[in-house]
């Protein structure tokens, strides 16, 4: 008998640790950074700019993206609780467009600020380097 509490200990612990649930004053509940996803029936990560009970906070000037640890380094009305700071276009990574260059290049884009043009099929085109060896 002692054998079989301890496995089903393990168990429960092995569910709390890697189901981020958390013993709420009402009986389980996903832990701070989680939300119930009723698609998957379990508590996931919260969504990047968010926090909170049921992530359901923006993160707060001056922080952004996930769980709320990355710094924004221009003034609070320029700073997006996902993207970060406000950038110009020619800021943005190669691949990438918009306010915060959060947009891949639309196919058949691709390259720095999508100037360039992929000649082959959608899903061997990559937004930064174009079309894939395999597609050559």
């Amino acid at each position: 008998m002692l054998i079989v509490v301890n496995i089903y200990l393990v168990f429960l612990h092995i569910i709390y640790t890697y189901s981020h649930v958390c013993q709420g004053p009402n009986g389980p509940m996903c832990c701070l950074g989680y939300v119930w996803n009723e698609t998957h029936n379990t508590c996931t990560r919260c969504m990047d700019g968010f926090h909170g009970k049921g992530c359901s906070e923006l993160c707060p000037a001056p922080t952004y993206g996930v769980n709320c640890q990355s710094l924004c380094n221009c003034s609070n009305d320029k700073c997006h609780h996902v993207y970060g700071c406000l950038r110009s276009l020619s800021e943005c990574e190669i691949g990438r467009i918009g306010w915060y260059c959060e947009i891949p290049c639309p196919y058949p884009n691709y390259g720095k600020e999508c100037q360039l043009i992929c000649n082959c099929k959608k899903d061997q085109c990559d937004p930064a380097d174009g079309c894939s060896s395999k597609a050559v």
